[in-house]
């Protein structure tokens, strides 16, 4: 194998890494809207009644599912609103799902800045290896260039050799005569 298949297979590599990264991306800025989304829709709970806080909380948690995947808050929201249903709980446990939704808002903001960080690295890795692959097909290009050249020379040197061996054999041949 070649340097030039290994840079090539290495850039694939990176490329499929590129891609991976951005998908991920993309999961995590979905994500981080629908948390937000949920966020504002809890700030504007104003309704003192724990059915209706309830009902609203179950239809968010229905509508976002990506947004609470693996979090505790969705748990706590489910559980917080079915468990106890007066006004003073549910503000500390509605007041717990918040706070857990922000943290988890802050770890899927950590996670974008950390997958941007990679992509910026690996864009980066890309665009050596783009580099690398020119001057080395460069390098190749001059190679053949040269071997070319060489073998230019050579079939030139022999032609000369042949005619100069040929005007030899002429020149000997008068004076034979």
């Amino acid at each position: 194998m070649s340097y030039l298949d290994i840079l090539y297979g290495q850039l694939q590599s990176e490329k499929n890494k590129l891609a991976t990264y951005k998908e991920k991306l993309n999961v995590q800025k979905k994500r981080k809207e629908d948390i937000k989304r949920i966020l504002s829709s809890l700030y504007s709970v104003a309704s003192d009644d724990s059915d209706e806080i309830n009902g609203y909380l179950n239809k968010m948690i229905a509508n976002y599912p990506d947004a609470l995947d693996g979090v505790s808050a969705a748990d706590s929201l489910s559980t917080a609103t079915e468990a106890d249903k007066d006004k003073g709980s549910s503000d500390v446990n509605l007041s717990n799902a918040i706070n857990y939704l922000n943290t988890e808002l802050s770890k899927v903001g950590d996670k974008i800045a950390e997958l941007e960080t990679n992509i910026t690295i690996t864009q980066n890795t890309i665009d050596n290896l783009n580099s690398s692959i020119r001057a080395e097909e460069a390098r190749i290009e001059r190679e053949r260039q040269e071997e070319e050249e060489r073998r230019r020379q050579e079939e030139e040197r022999k032609r000369q050799e042949e005619a100069n061996a040929k005007a030899k054999n002429t020149n000997n041949v008068k004076y034979n005569h």
